[in-house]
């Protein structure tokens, strides 16, 4: 009986099985990972064992496993290859982590049986692939998000602060739309129009990483690469740059939600630089940041201004009652296009009210959960989940609870 060279085994994400037949001595590989079959009244007592040197095979040390591939090797006829340490050794890597699974399967005619053993990996060691959505920043262009997105998050600050503490005169629903629109609203559609130019798809396949973008394809041999160097800043996202084994820079760098996906890949593939991007504080945050997934669009559409309807309702109602003396006043003495123009005017800024708060909240959770991961990396995906929880309880529970205390007598 002879087992198939460690060099063909495979490890992949995903469950592989495939044959290797024994008939009457004389050896058939046909793929992979490892299976027998016994012919010829070998029966099922031939089944079992296989089935007890695959596993023997599988589950033994590593020294153990390259001295029986040693021996096998010598075995075989002079035309096959013969099994090198280094093929032993990468096959070591693929089953290391592994999970082994053995079905023995009896043919109809009871004149035969199969053993499969289905290799299962934990983890893709020697053959990561991963993909990501991605934004490839020339250096410039890098600039002038970080530059749009500061912009944006420094007006609603700024909107918020002039709404809490104005009083003489007030923020009218009008103003406060008006200074929305110019310094929060289109520095940040600005932002997203322009981060809509650069985006990229990033994947990791050996012996490449690939990226395309716009009608392009790059593909930039891991070999090639130096290391990786993960920005210290991140804005106006986490990212990393790549430097080259020419001495060169790679000529923009790739911002993502979050890069610890194509980093642990390319940590896989050896690239230098990968294991410092993988510690420390920034990415133990963004690595916990990355497991809550965005937001659709429509969850936003529903959390901001489907939301808002009902503050929305009550703060109209009792502008209503106070300026016209009744709900529908303004209908019956300025028409209904006035009528809906007042609504429309109150939800939009109940909407503005809402994302300043909701950002209110946002700022402490990261802060919070920031710290966190520069006191103690470990509790950090805990940390995120109790943030996001509080975010939630804060959101849909504190804006009906400040209407309530807003209108108590």
């Amino acid at each position: 009986m002879k087992v198939g060279s460690p060099a063909s085994l495979r490890s992949s994400a995903s469950s592989s099985s495939s044959w290797l037949g024994v008939d009457g001595g004389a050896a058939r590989n046909t793929g992979n990972p490892i299976g027998f079959s016994a012919r010829r009244g070998a029966g099922a007592a031939f089944g079992a064992a296989a089935l007890a040197t695959s596993f023997v095979a599988l589950a033994a040390p590593a020294a153990t496993t390259r001295e029986r591939h040693t021996s096998a090797a010598s075995q075989r006829p002079a035309a096959a290859p013969p099994t090198t340490s280094a093929s032993a050794s990468a096959s070591q890597r693929r089953l290391r982590g592994a999970r082994v699974s053995m079905t023995l399967i009896p043919s109809s005619s009871f004149r035969e049986c199969f053993v499969v053993v289905v290799v299962t990996s934990r983890e893709s060691y020697d053959d990561p692939s991963v993909t990501a959505k991605a934004r490839a920043y020339p250096g410039w262009a890098r600039a002038v998000m970080a530059l749009l997105v500061v912009a944006a998050s420094l007006g609603l600050a700024l909107l918020g602060a002039a709404a809490l503490l104005a009083n003489d005169p007030p923020v009218t629903p009008p103003v406060l739309l008006q200074a929305f629109a110019i310094y929060v609203a289109l520095p940040a559609y600005a932002a997203w129009r322009f981060a809509g130019w650069f985006a990229a798809d990033v994947t990791v396949r050996v012996p490449d990483l690939i990226i395309e973008r716009r009608g392009e394809r790059m593909e930039i041999p891991l070999a090639s690469i130096e290391r990786v160097r993960a920005w210290s800043l991140p804005l106006p996202a986490p990212g990393f740059g790549i430097d080259l084994r020419s001495g060169k820079r790679l000529q923009f760098g790739l911002a993502l939600r979050d890069p610890s996906p194509i980093l642990r890949a390319l940590d896989i593939a050896r690239v230098g630089g990968t294991p410092e991007a993988l510690d420390g504080t920034l990415a133990s945050w963004m690595s916990a940041r990355g497991e809550v997934p965005p937001p659709s669009r429509a969850r936003r559409l529903l959390k901001f201004p489907g939301f808002a309807l009902l503050p929305t309702a009550l703060l109209f109602n009792v502008h209503q009652q106070i300026s016209y003396g009744g709900l529908l006043g303004e209908y019956h003495g300025m028409g209904l296009a006035a009528w809906l123009r007042t609504f429309a005017t109150y939800w939009a800024a109940t909407t503005v009210y809402l994302l300043i708060w909701a950002a209110a909240w946002r700022v402490l959770a990261e802060l919070a959960c920031f710290g966190i991961a520069r006191v103690s990396p470990s509790r950090t995906e805990e940390a995120r989940r109790a943030a996001e929880l509080v975010c939630g309880i804060a959101y849909y529970a504190g804006v009906p609870l400040l209407l309530l205390l807003r209108f108590l007598p």
